[in-house]
């Protein structure tokens, strides 16, 4: 009798089970990590970390508020950073996008900078192959074939099929670039070359 009483004065509160607290933050902690840190898209491109810079410059390709003339100097600073740590992160970070996204970066990328984008793609496809190959080095560069035997070597070494196949197909379309039979001739006469000293001196490949 003395503990049925006791029950039926304590506190109602007292009798039920504890449930979760109340005010704990929880939903606000989670609105936080949701919206994320709202100041990174006021951040300038370049100070950016590697990941959002590529997000910057996909949505920007989607977009297309912006030509690849002013895109350039975006894509030449996503690739500024040569260590190779940065490297396998980039390749990482530009695994998963589509053919038509990897044209769109390769039409936005100077001469110069073809030969790493080439080197970072996981696989090479006729069409982006013939956008690199439209590519035309600037009139201020002093040494333009140099830039394009780069282009045509990095196509080769990435798909030497393809590579092929992708210079036929311009050189038989109606408006080839007026570069590509010189350049494609002098790379080929490049390899011949190489072949011929492998083979007079095989040790060299060592």
């Amino acid at each position: 009798m003395a503990e049925e009483e006791a029950r039926e004065r304590a506190p109602q509160s007292a009798q039920q089970p504890a449930g979760p607290a109340k005010n704990s933050g929880w939903p606000l902690r989670r609105r936080r990590e949701k919206r994320g840190r709202w100041w990174e898209k006021y951040l300038p491109f370049v100070a950016r970390g590697l990941e959002k810079q590529v997000e910057w410059l996909l949505a920007a390709f989607r977009r297309q508020t912006l030509t690849d003339e002013e895109l350039r100097p975006y894509v030449a600073l996503l690739l500024e950073d040569d260590h190779p740590e940065s490297r396998e992160e980039l390749r990482g970070l530009l695994a998963g996008i589509g053919g038509a996204m990897w044209c769109r970066l390769l039409a936005a990328s100077s001469v110069e900078d073809l030969p790493t984008l080439i080197g970072l793609m996981p696989r090479l496809g006729v069409e982006e192959a013939i956008v690199a190959l439209r590519a035309s080095p600037p009139p201020y560069v002093a040494a333009p074939a140099l830039l394009l035997d780069a282009v045509h070597e990095a196509l080769h070494y990435k798909d030497a099929g393809v590579y092929e196949e992708a210079v036929r197909r311009l050189l038989a379309s109606e408006a080839p670039p007026a570069h590509l039979p010189e350049a494609h001739a002098r790379f080929a006469e490049l390899l011949r070359d190489r072949e011929l000293l492998s083979s007079l001196f095989p040790r060299a490949r060592k």
